[in-house]
């Protein structure tokens, strides 16, 4: 059975290590290499973006975030599509914010577009079971790609026409409903639970494949936990994976919208799940 491959972000000293940039978060000597020896994924820096999906709202619907929201000019941005980041800005990490959305159409009525006169959203995409990529599901909905698996596949497609790129480090942060925009009529996001993680693993696999994934068990050596072994091996070399992505947990637990049940705090070694 296949270990969890989210479970890469239950070691702290990785998110440190990869959060945004890889940057160099061990000595060369805690790898058990010196200088001369491979380079490795710790001790390299790559751009990263914040939000890498996120498209500002329209004129209308900006008035009524700056009618609710103090600092809505924050929100005034738009990022370019995920394959223009990779290709044109050299972008080589993305965060991206996920919302579960197991039966479809949840968030297609934000409360900022029907306060702004709009109706539904058509996009075709957000009314799909899955996973939906957005800041603040109804406030600040604007997505270069509203479905977890369409952001993936743009990546996959990406890296299969640049073969060779650095490991792409993917953050996800798990993201519910704002309870205040809940008692406005807004929807209320399920709670993140175990059944809710392995539908988003069998989404991730299938949208970057297996063999593209740098996965705990890759690191793992045997009767060591994930820690220990990189800590006394070290990160993969650059040079093994290239071409490939691994994902990171923007997440502390426990969390109200998190069920202790998904075990996204289980094992620091990433055992005990499986797909």
């Amino acid at each position: 059975m296949r270990r969890r491959l989210l479970a890469l972000a239950t070691l702290s000293t990785a998110a440190t290590a990869l959060a945004g940039t890889l940057a160099a978060a061990y000595p060369a000597q805690a790898s058990g290499h010196g200088d001369k020896g491979p380079v490795r994924l710790n001790q390299i820096q790559t751009i990263a973006t914040h939000n890498s999906y996120h498209h500002e709202l329209t004129s209308a619907e900006k008035a009524v975030q700056a009618k609710r929201d103090s600092g809505w000019w924050n929100l005034e941005y738009s990022h370019a599509s995920l394959p223009a980041q990779f290709s044109a800005q050299r972008v080589r990490s993305i965060e991206l914010d996920i919302f579960p959305d197991p039966e479809g159409g949840l968030y297609t009525k934000p409360i900022v577009r029907r306060e702004a006169g709009l109706g539904e959203i058509n996009d075709p995409d957000m009314k799909k079971p899955g996973f939906k990529v957005l800041h603040w599901a109804d406030h600040d909905y604007g997505s270069s790609c509203v479905s977890l698996s369409n952001c993936l596949k743009q990546a996959r497609t990406w890296s299969d026409a640049n073969r060779g790129h650095v490991p792409i480090p993917i953050l996800l942060e798990f993201k519910s409903t704002d309870p205040a925009m809940e008692k406005l009529g807004g929807p209320r996001s399920p709670r993140w639970d175990g059944p809710l993680m392995d539908k988003l693993d069998a989404e991730i696999r299938a949208a970057i494949g297996d063999d593209k994934i740098i996965k705990p068990d890759d690191l793992r050596r045997p009767g060591l936990t994930l820690e220990q072994s990189v800590l006394k091996y070290g990160w993969p070399s650059v040079s093994k994976s290239r071409g490939k992505f691994l994902f990171l947990m923007d997440n502390k637990v426990p969390k109200p919208h998190i069920a202790e049940g998904s075990r996204l705090d289980l094992a620091k070694s990433g055992e005990g799940r499986t797909g």
